[in-house]
């Protein structure tokens, strides 16, 4: 039960309280109280114990609850603009409605955003050269993926986010239907990623965007779509510099709770991430309803995982290396950046849209001189044949090859 001292200091009003906590280091006992509609603006609530407590429809903005303990909190349609939730585990708090976009979630240090000595490309020396230059300017901690556009105007979308958001509402839909179509080729994904996976390999719209760990493979990509003649268009690669935190194996929970995610209907993942404020004057069973279904999907997948899924989870942006069980990602070795909330991965647009998510250091280089760089990767095996395999490259190549030579009789 809470501390009936700490309870009479708070209620005494927030700078009184916050006055007292400035001067006297106690952790505050606030647990099993009830603040429904309270103004607790600019409280600091750190390190407190709000188990059970009550704040249902409290403005909660610009509030500190750094490190409080929040299992069985209700924060049933409590406003939280610019709260800092930093060290506070949400698996066990009660979420109805709440918009934690707006609220400060992680602690973190963007890792320093360099400038680049070269922002062209027009050949392969230039772009390792380029890639040793930043190695220098960042830790050993980090990661560097690459990816190719033919077009340096392209947006960093996934395919699900592109044309307008009209596939966004089925997301889920299409998946299940690609799977009651094709199960045999489904049979061998035992998750939801691998789903995701097979889905994305052949063309599925999905919120998984396709980056390598091979430069030259993603330079070839700069310069090539596949199946189509050269783009005279300058083309770009991009680079990502990511901590080590950043980037996720195919068994990591936090994989297993997005990939999920992702199979919900439209409705179910707008709940989860408090988007539907105007139905939760009644809607606690809907969140709980939605939050079910995702723990029950997770589980059929993970038996052993238990009921902490983590909403924060939902506003970060990962870096996914995948089992590479399909050949055209172990040829290229391919990973993914994904994210439940945010739809563009240009580091500028996900800081622009919350400014404390953990993210790469992100630069473009502009690909020029196409030809030349093809020609150049070809000398390396780095070719359309070599980075599509299969029989139709493997004949496409030939057909090139010998349409090239003179008639021999």
């Amino acid at each position: 039960m809470a501390d009936p001292q700490h309870l009479q200091w708070l209620r005494q009003g927030v700078d009184a309280w916050n006055s007292r906590r400035s001067c006297d280091d106690f952790k505050p006992d606030l647990s099993n109280a009830d603040f429904s509609d309270a103004d607790l603006q600019q409280a600091n609530l750190s390190r407190a114990n709000l188990s059970n407590t009550n704040f249902i429809g409290a403005d909660l903005s610009h509030a500190t609850l750094n490190g409080a303990i929040l299992e069985g909190t209700d924060f049933e349609r409590a406003w939280f603009n610019k709260t800092i939730l930093t060290n506070a585990n949400l698996s066990h708090a009660h979420l109805y409605g709440v918009d934690l976009s707006r609220a400060r979630l992680f602690n973190t240090n963007q890792p320093v955003q360099q400038s680049l000595d070269r922002g062209n490309i027009d050949t392969i020396e230039e772009l390792l050269a380029t890639i040793r230059d930043l190695k220098t300017k960042h830790n050993s901690n980090t990661m560097f993926y690459f990816r190719g556009e033919c077009e340096d105007q392209w947006q960093l979308r996934p395919s699900l986010m592109r044309h307008e958001g009209k596939y966004i509402p089925h997301e889920s839909e299409m998946l299940r239907d690609f799977i009651a179509r094709r199960p045999e080729d489904f049979s061998h994904s035992a998750s939801a990623l691998d789903q995701w996976v097979v889905a994305q390999h052949h063309k599925l719209k999905t919120r998984f965007l396709d980056i390598l760990k091979n430069p030259l493979a993603a330079l070839f990509f700069a310069c090539k779509e596949r199946g189509r003649e050269v783009n005279t268009a300058n083309g770009c690669l991009h680079i990502f510099v990511a901590e080590k935190s950043l980037v996720k194996s195919y068994t990591s929970d936090t994989v297993s709770i997005l990939a999920n995610f992702s199979k919900l209907s439209r409705l179910d993942q707008q709940i989860l991430q408090g988007k539907m404020v105007s139905i939760f004057r009644s809607g606690q069973s809907l969140y709980g309803e939605a939050h079910g279904r995702l723990l029950q999907s997770i589980q059929s997948e993970k038996p052993y995982f238990a009921d902490r899924i983590e909403p924060k989870d939902f506003f970060r942006v990962l870096i996914i290396e995948p089992q590479r069980s399909i050949e055209r990602i172990r040829v290229q070795t391919g990973a993914f950046i994904v994210s439940a909330f945010h739809t563009r991965f240009e580091r500028d647009e996900v800081l622009k849209l919350k400014p404390d998510t953990p993210i790469y250091a992100h630069y473009k280089l502009t690909v020029s001189n196409k030809h030349t760089l093809l020609e150049q990767l070809a000398l390396v095996n780095i070719t359309e044949e070599t980075m599509f395999p299969g029989l139709d490259s493997t004949a496409d190549a030939i057909t090139d090859e010998y349409g090239g030579q003179p008639h021999r009789s």
